[in-house]
């Protein structure tokens, strides 16, 4: 998060996936490894998510203002459209057969997640935060999971991921 508001404005990078302490393992939301797939890059973009989903949750306990808040969420949604993007550049460039329907999963939990933020700050704010976390682990292991095993069995499918 520091390097990216370092380098400025929409911008977002990924973490590298060691915890920087103990406490970042009892992260609220955390991807361990049961939700990791085997593709270094989306494993990686998983934790960027968690991440931005804990830093949400910070906020939102800490009794942060609408505007911290939206952006945040911003962040989030942001981070999110990136991510299925990049899956979806995968999905199309090693002919992954299941790609329509994945495609169509992430189109809904884009619209799930507009839907989340016009609920964000409206008295129910803890229980958005847990449906977005379950909204993104359950993705992780329904749709996820298939589509890293299909790519792990590609040749250069991690060297190729970007």
């Amino acid at each position: 998060m520091y390097q990216s508001k370092h380098i400025g404005g929409n911008r977002f990078g990924y973490w590298n996936g060691a915890p920087a302490n103990e406490s970042d393992r009892d992260a609220w939301a955390h991807i361990g490894e049961g939700y990791l797939v085997g593709v270094d890059a989306i494993d990686d973009q998983h934790r960027n998510l968690a991440l931005l989903l804990n830093e949400l949750n910070k906020a939102v306990k800490g009794g942060g203002d609408d505007a911290s808040l939206g952006r945040l969420f911003a962040a989030l949604y942001e981070a999110t459209k990136q991510h299925f993007a990049a899956e979806h550049d995968l999905m199309e460039r090693f002919n992954y057969p299941d790609q329509a329907s994945h495609d169509k999963a992430h189109a809904s939990l884009l619209a799930d997640a507009l839907h989340f933020k016009t609920r964000l700050n409206r008295g129910g704010d803890l229980f958005v935060l847990q449906s977005i976390k379950d909204w993104l682990l359950n993705h992780i292991l329904t749709e996820d999971r298939p589509l890293g095993e299909f790519l792990r069995q590609k040749p250069g499918s991690q060297d190729d991921v970007s």
